[in-house]
């Protein structure tokens, strides 16, 4: 039994089982304005998001933002708030799959998707369930690039992903979000009282 039957498997057997792919209603990617156009990027306010934006649960700001003349002269795309963002090419593919929800209106670089889902699946419960089990996914997904590591999308998009009822998948998530915050604020604390610890040194 491979990783994928495994997974199935350990569902319950009343779990709803469809590719993610029926869970989607549109797929997409985006690309890189020229930047050798300064009108492309000077005072933009468009945020463009790259694979170094994606180290957040929830995205609402991006190091680079473009401006509307970029939007229409080039191929990236505007991603509507509430969608699904993830990294399909990039280093960062060796160990782990980036997955961010956006909060704001963004538009995307060539080395990313974006998913916006039908009401039978979750926002964060799909995020949940990718960063979960991503090691795994990696066997799956993951192509050796010459350059750079990449995600096989339609390997992704055709992967089976047991559901309970939307509801379900909604408090699942909340508790998810619920013990994150907590386990976050406990390694703050930690963090600081390592910082406030008298002969400390940051070394």
């Amino acid at each position: 039994m491979n990783f994928a039957q495994e997974r199935v498997a350990r569902c319950p057997a009343s779990w709803e089982r469809k590719r993610i792919k029926h869970h989607i209603s549109r797929f997409f990617g985006g690309g890189t304005p020229s930047k050798e156009n300064t009108s492309f990027w000077s005072d933009g306010t468009i945020p463009w998001v790259s694979s170094k934006d994606m180290k957040v649960a929830r995205l609402t700001a991006t190091e680079d933002y473009i401006t509307e003349a970029a939007l229409a002269g080039s191929s990236t795309n505007m991603v509507k708030p509430g969608s699904v963002l993830m990294v399909v090419r990039s280093g960062i593919l060796k160990h782990s799959i980036p997955v961010v929800i956006n909060e704001v209106p963004v538009a995307l670089n060539q080395d990313l998707k974006a998913m916006e889902l039908r009401k039978s699946l979750d926002t964060r419960f799909f995020q949940y369930w990718v960063t979960g089990q991503q090691k795994d996914l990696l066997l799956e997904w993951g192509q050796l690039g010459a350059t750079v590591d990449s995600i096989d999308v339609d390997a992704m998009r055709n992967t089976v992903i047991p559901l309970p009822d939307l509801d379900v998948q909604k408090v699942i998530a909340h508790f998810l979000d619920r013990e994150t915050a907590r386990i976050d604020a406990l390694v703050e604390k930690k963090q600081e009282a390592i910082v406030n610890r008298p002969g400390f040194t940051g070394e």
